[in-house]
């Protein structure tokens, strides 16, 4: 059986995850140490950084295209931040190091893009999404349709508000570490 580890997302500190109550290894990625903005979040990550458990760690630039390459394949792309990309990576290099990694998140983009990834996730306070989703991006004026890669806000043509639709559906029946 492979040793489990848990990749946080900043919901964990927000919400007042107990990581020190788990007893498997929890990291975060340096982007996501430096994000944290309210107090009570930033203590919680310094204590658990300082007793030794959290691990905070870089991912590779290799696991962030990746991570990239599925997000733009999902369309999840224009709602990841780069700590969203860097979270993702992190369980990247975590797994390759033969470890199971799960991502710890109510980010339903994340979620998407770790099932394409065949990375298992754990919601905290939301259900977790029960459908893989693909998007279109189309502007809500002239209708044109843009790749899912697309990052522009306004169409090209009329200069309309662009959106993103769900093209493509797909239940799923693992999600859960």
């Amino acid at each position: 059986m492979k040793r489990r580890v848990y990749v946080l997302d900043s919901v964990a500190f927000i919400r007042g995850y107990p990581p020190q109550l788990i007893g498997e290894e929890h990291y975060i990625p340096l982007a996501l140490a430096e994000e944290l903005k309210d107090e009570r979040s930033k203590t919680l990550l310094e204590a658990s950084v300082r007793s030794g458990h959290v691990k905070i760690r870089q991912p590779t630039q290799y696991a962030i295209e990746k991570s990239k390459e599925a997000a733009r394949e999902t369309g999840d792309i224009r709602g990841l931040s780069e700590v969203d990309l860097h979270i993702l990576a992190l369980a990247v290099d975590l797994m390759a190091e033969g470890v199971e990694s799960v991502i710890v998140t109510d980010d339903y983009s994340i979620q998407n893009v770790a099932h394409k990834m065949k990375i298992l996730f754990k919601p905290m306070t939301q259900h977790g999404i029960k459908e893989a989703v693909k998007w279109k991006v189309y502007c809500s004026a002239c209708r044109k349709v843009y790749p899912p890669t697309y990052l522009g806000v306004r169409c090209e043509v009329c200069g309309g508000e662009l959106k993103r639709k769900k093209v493509k559906r797909r239940r799923i029946w693992w999600k859960r570490g």
